[in-house]
């Protein structure tokens, strides 16, 4: 099959112009943090569902003075060629970037977004948002819940190249994120967060092992184990 072209609406990608390098501050250092202005972020993700077929995606743009905020689209299927189904640019008035975002929607159709959040005056951290099926198209309208807390900046520039949000293939509804932050002076920790659209957005951030959040699940607790299967830790 040949490409199409789908058009959205304008964004600006020159975040703190076009050059291979930071650009996002950090408390108490010179070292400025990569956009990955260049590329759509980990990962596309298509869903067939029964009446259409459909993939989210995200990027980070410039909001304004080089501030980053994370565009998001779903693209849909019916007959014919795929055309776009709504998008919207998250990036709440409150001065902080936004970007390395991973997307996913659930059996529902809801969407789940995961990025890192970070300022001149925030260390880098973790946050989610999300949006139910049911809502108006385009916005992100769940509460933004920080589910990772950091309180070290980074000695590098490059940060947590990709986080990612993906669906539970056993619940098909049930969300898993992981991303990169820095405590304790750790340069990098992996933080896990898992939670579920049930009229409500409530993380569940594993440690190693630890009970479900029975509240937004529903069901008998269970007990989630993360087995470390490479790098050198640690993993919360």
């Amino acid at each position: 099959a040949s490409a199409i072209r789908i058009n959205i609406a304008e964004f600006d990608t020159q975040l703190c112009g076009l050059a291979f390098a930071g650009c996002f501050a950090q408390p108490g250092t010179a070292t400025t943090l990569m956009p990955i202005r260049e590329m759509m972020m980990y990962r596309v993700q298509y869903r067939r569902f029964a009446t259409h077929e459909s993939m989210v995606l995200n990027f980070v743009t410039d909001v304004g003075s080089d501030r980053g905020g994370i565009r998001w689209c779903e693209l849909r299927k019916t007959t014919g060629s795929w055309f776009l189904h709504q998008e919207g640019t998250f990036a709440p008035a409150d001065g902080l970037n936004r970007w390395m975002g991973s997307i996913a929607q659930d059996k529902h159709g809801n969407i789940a977004l995961g990025y890192a959040v970070g300022s001149g005056s925030k260390f880098p951290s973790l946050r989610i948002t999300g949006r139910k099926a049911s809502d108006p198209l385009g916005q992100m309208t769940e509460a933004e819940i920080e589910v990772a807390t950091g309180t070290n900046s980074s000695t590098s520039n490059r940060w947590g190249d990709y986080f990612h949000m993906a669906v539970d293939p056993v619940t098909d509804e049930n969300f898993w994120f992981n991303g990169m932050y820095s405590t304790g002076g750790v340069l990098w920790r992996t933080r896990v967060a898992h939670f579920k659209f049930n009229n409500c957005l409530n993380p569940f951030n594993s440690t190693a092992n630890t009970s479900q959040n029975n509240t937004c699940f529903g069901g008998s607790n269970g007990i989630i184990t993360a087995t470390p299967g490479g790098g050198t830790g640690p993993y919360t």
